[in-house]
């Protein structure tokens, strides 16, 4: 005789063996399945039944089993053991619960085959060691017939296909989240553009109080030699132009070597002045984002020029950061300003500070 059905006769001289399906449930995830390819799970849970017969008996749960009708003990779990115990090396996750009545909570013993094989067929059986409030032992048993069936080209085929299909969602969810990422850098790096903007205008605020009594640059202020003065009304400006193109960082250091900077242009009028004077090629401008990408930086004092900034001084659609752009030109084609490549060459405006 089997140790399984040894211990079946044993358990039936203790004590009774009832079956009471509304109390004990055994189910199989699906009961034909294909080898290798889809899980197998096996789910035995113990409720008290509801029946007016046993509402006085108060049965609580202390054992569950699950066997294998060749295969014997697959599982077991006792009241108080928080982890059920494996006994099949063959099962690749089991995990169970036994709960007091009064949690009024399903205990249930549940066993997982990953890639089961064909030999995981057959018929299995739950059994439930429960005692009532007078102390007596039931045994109540449930029983299911799992058929895993060979699997065959069409059902491998089939498996790889819903992987490929898994893998492309994947990563199209990881393209939406780089995305996602990108936004929010965006997102973070204008709320700290913005920021920085009004801690500046804060300090301009400041500065111009404290220097209120001083008198500002007068109209007819002389201009460096070899720098010329343009005029629009009230403003001017003294400003020296190059004969030859450079990059971005030689027009930079040239505008330094003679104690000016790169032309600003931080307001329309200064835009408009420079619109008038009409430079016939595309000229530097000193502005860029290389230290923060989309957070424009003033190269004469260190001051953002925001998102009303550069709606206002920017060509539409601009700046766009293709290809890595991160200097800024004057283009007379366009009337404004436009993100380039910084080793690009341009023509060289230097603006004289007062």
């Amino acid at each position: 005789m089997t140790p399984f059905l040894q211990c079946l006769a044993f358990c039936a001289f203790i004590v009774p063996v009832i079956t009471l399906g509304p109390m004990l449930s055994f189910t199989g995830n699906p009961e034909t399945i294909i080898e290798h390819i889809e899980p197998l799970t096996l789910t035995c849970s113990f409720k008290v039944s509801d029946n007016k017969v046993y509402e006085d008996i108060g049965l609580e749960a202390r054992f569950l089993y699950i066997l294998h009708e060749t295969k014997r003990t697959i599982a077991s779990i006792s009241k108080g053991q928080p982890v059920a115990k494996v006994q099949y090396p063959g099962s690749t996750k089991v995990q169970g619960q036994i709960y007091d009545s009064k949690d009024l909570k399903e205990s249930f013993l549940q066993v997982t085959w990953k890639n089961p094989k064909l030999s995981e067929s057959g018929k299995y059986f739950c059994l439930a060691h429960a005692s009532n409030s007078t102390g007596q032992d039931v045994v109540i048993d449930a029983s299911i017939t799992i058929n895993v069936s060979r699997s065959t080209m069409e059902d491998l085929a089939s498996a790889v296909s819903r992987l490929r299909d898994r893998a492309d969602q994947n990563e199209e969810r990881e393209t939406q989240n780089r995305k996602r990422i990108m936004r929010l850098e965006e997102d973070f790096n204008v709320r700290v553009a913005n920021l920085s903007l009004l801690l500046n205008m804060q300090f301009e605020t400041a500065t111009e109080i404290e220097e209120s009594t001083v008198t500002p640059e007068p109209l007819n202020a002389p201009c460096k030699p070899g720098f010329k003065k343009v005029k629009d009304g009230p403003l001017f400006a003294c400003l020296w132009t190059s004969t030859f193109p450079l990059p971005h960082d030689g027009a930079r250091e040239d505008c330094k070597a003679q104690g000016a900077h790169l032309l600003t242009l931080k307001t329309y009028e200064q835009l408009k002045l420079l619109v008038n004077n009409n430079p016939a090629k595309p000229i530097w401008i000193g502005l860029n984002d290389q230290e923060t990408e989309g957070a424009f930086v003033w190269e004469d004092d260190d001051s953002v020029c925001d998102y009303s900034c550069r709606q206002m001084i920017f060509v539409k659609g601009e700046p766009n950061n293709a290809n890595n752009e991160d200097c800024v030109e004057y283009s007379p084609e366009k009337h404004g300003l436009n993100d380039v490549l910084c080793s690009d060459t341009k023509y060289v405006i230097c603006e004289q500070p007062f």
